[in-house]
């Protein structure tokens, strides 16, 4: 029996070592990695928290106020109306609500069977979570699961992680210290919910302290006058909060199949958000690499169509290219999804259980691959189109694909400069030599000494603490120049007296005046102090939610946040006067020399004051970063989209030349 090799059997015209046929398989099967890819994701993208019951009547009750020149956009109420329960009753269009809080950092550190895990994601929830919401429970009761203080539901794979070979039910947590007994065990959140947690923590009185409001939710009637409805909630938050309304304050109800391609510059999000436009631009990039991939890998087969003089070998010809590729292709996409996902901090994940990868498989890439290249054949004849001339059309197409690719790496490398700009310009502030952990502390003699304990780190220069990170706004505050004007609002925030001199800010007026306990004293920005008018700001009175101050100082404004927006007028206070005694608050802690060889010595002092608290540092500079964590992922994305570019620009090259 005569035992056929690879290039014998009938794929083997596909001949692999001519650079021409490798460069045709080459581009088709990018073309089916991009193709598998994007359907995924974008197939994802769509489906985010439409699997909810009654997913079109639920809503998040959002809110926005106009703070100096700057919207500001919150996910959540801030008046907390929304959550009014004596209110709500008069409303017959608020069928049911609910919330969830958590800390600023949404993440904590458990003790589960003798071992100590951190950073852990988790949430506290109002109790009818679960009934509200469609996340199912593998065990447990969904309706009494957060019915009394003490209770946590966790997940599938904390639960393995936690208990592995027996049930988590009933089993004892400690969370940031408290304890708390599993209620339930839910089923993982889907990669499609804009919520993503591993735990849920039934609404505990002693995490008050540290906690904020991350999503309010209502459940309408069917029949609901939205802006109505709006309108009423907006005149309540006025009536129960009434500097709210000096701010423009108005309250917005966003759908919950919106909230993912919604608006993404709301403070302090935790949602997953998208670009509805974004996910469009890449389904239709998809179709065109496939489309011009097909158009280069076709010379190559008509030519092959052409000396054997068989039409129908064209079929067969274009079956073994379509067929290779996909395989070459899904295994690309495999190997490269990994990759994908750590430049561009995505969560894209290929499911070989779904059916749709199957039909995405062979419907969009097989059928329409196969049926493009064949319809190319046929309608360009062999004998006319591969003779020393090329018809001008495919010139044409070559030159474009070799714009494109040019366009590409053009803007690729603007948008790299662009980015290497806003993360090294002189942000007025020392952003490279910070780290910084949480800690729920005694703002007094806890954290001075805790900061004495830091210092006695070698790599440790000083120490200091604010109300909230630079990057992240404080407080909304209404400023008056004397009791009987107008106020106008400006962020506030609690500092320690050596805040300025660790972040390195300068003063361009006045001096630093903390170092004096218990003096009504405050430092204004340059934004702050334009905005008051003052054109001798030192040593003048003003009023700070109709609480006396002196300004002592003028600080230079700091980019703290990002460039696209102004710098906001900001006020510093002391800590003397912030209303918390014991809060959780970022310690910063200044370096020098590297962060990763400093952190053993820092972490042994940190535990001398707080051994029941995890150091679980971060780099300030790297959270700065975060904030154009969207450019920088658009950039890795473009220089993907350039390599792409480049592959289909040579086969293009290739496939223009005349053949015989």
């Amino acid at each position: 029996m005569e035992v056929k090799t690879f290039k014998q059997l009938p794929c083997g015209n596909c001949n692999f070592n001519n650079i021409s046929g490798i460069l045709s398989i080459v581009s088709l099967s990018v073309a089916a990695m991009v193709i598998i890819m994007i359907a995924f994701w974008s197939f994802t993208e769509y489906r985010f928290d439409r699997f909810h019951k009654d997913s079109d009547r639920i809503v998040r009750v959002t809110g926005q106020a106009i703070l100096y020149k700057n919207l500001y956009k919150y996910p959540t109420d801030e008046s907390s109306i929304a959550l009014d329960e004596r209110f709500l009753a008069s409303i017959p269009q608020v069928e049911d609500f609910t919330f969830f809080a958590s800390d600023a950092s949404n993440k904590f550190t458990v003790e589960a069977n003798g071992m100590t895990y951190t950073h852990i994601p988790a949430i506290t929830a109002s109790e009818n979570f679960f009934t509200f919401f469609s996340f199912p429970l593998k065990e447990g009761d969904p309706q009494t699961a957060l019915d009394t203080p003490g209770k946590v539901v966790i997940d599938v794979t904390t639960a393995n992680k936690f208990f592995p070979n027996r049930s988590a039910l009933r089993q004892v947590l400690t969370i940031n210290g408290i304890v708390h007994v599993v209620s339930g065990v839910m089923a993982d959140i889907p990669r499609y919910s804009h919520i993503q947690t591993r735990m849920v923590m039934s609404n505990n009185l002693e995490f008050q302290a540290t906690l904020q409001i991350k999503g309010i939710y209502h459940k309408l009637t069917k029949e609901v006058d939205v802006a109505t409805l709006t309108q009423t909630l907006t005149s309540g938050a006025h009536e129960k909060v009434a500097y709210l309304k000096n701010l423009n304050y108005q309250i917005y109800l966003q759908p919950l199949t919106e909230i993912h391609f919604g608006e993404a510059d709301f403070v302090r999000d935790t949602a997953l958000k998208g670009n509805k436009t974004e996910v469009n631009i890449y389904v239709l990039v998809a179709f065109a690499i496939l489309l011009l991939s097909c158009y280069n890998a076709a010379p190559l087969i008509a030519n092959r169509v052409e000396k054997s003089g068989r039409h129908r070998k064209g079929f067969r010809e274009t079956a073994c290219y379509t067929i290779k590729a996909l395989i070459i292709g899904l295994l690309m996409a495999v190997l490269l999804t990994p990759l994908y996902n750590q430049h561009t901090n995505s969560r894209f994940l290929i499911d070989f259980t779904s059916p749709n990868l199957y039909v995405w498989l062979i419907v969009l890439f097989g059928l329409i691959t196969g049926s493009i290249m064949i319809f190319i054949i046929t309608s360009d004849h062999p004998k006319a189109s591969y003779k020393p001339s090329v018809s001008v059309f495919r010139k044409t197409v070559t030159l474009l694909q070799c714009v494109a690719f040019v366009a590409l790496i053009s803007t690729t490398l603007w948008k790299s400069y662009h980015i290497n700009f806003m993360l090294t310009q002189s942000a007025g502030i020392d952003r490279e030599n910070i780290i910084y952990a949480y800690a729920d502390i005694q703002l007094n003699e806890q954290y001075e000494n805790l900061r004495q304990e830091l210092k006695k780190a070698p790599a440790v220069i000083d120490v200091t603490t604010k109300s909230e990170l630079p990057t992240e706004y404080d407080f909304e505050m209404l400023v008056a120049l004397s009791e009987d004007e107008k106020a106008f609002t400006i962020e506030g925030m609690y500092i320690k007296s050596n805040y300025f001199d660790v972040m390195g800010m300068q003063f361009i007026k006045g001096v630093n005046p903390f170092d004096t306990k218990g003096m009504p004293f405050c430092v204004l920005n340059e934004t702050a102090a334009q905005l008051s008018g003052l054109k001798e700001p030192i040593d003048k009175t003003i009023y700070i939610n109709d609480k006396q101050f002196i300004i002592k100082g003028i600080i230079r404004d700091a980019q703290v946040r990002s460039f696209r927006k102004a710098t906001d007028p900001q006020v510093y206070m002391s800590m003397d006067y912030w209303w918390e005694s014991q809060v959780k608050v970022p310690v910063m802690i200044k370096i020098n020399g590297n962060a990763q060889k400093a952190v053993a010595s820092i972490e042994r002092q940190w535990k001398v004051v707080l051994p029941e608290t995890p150091f679980d540092y971060r780099s300030l500079s790297e959270t700065y970063k975060q904030l154009y964590a969207s450019e920088i992922n658009l950039r890795n994305t473009l220089a993907y989209a350039t390599l792409i570019s480049l592959i289909m620009c040579i086969a293009a090259l290739i496939a223009v030349r005349p053949w015989r």
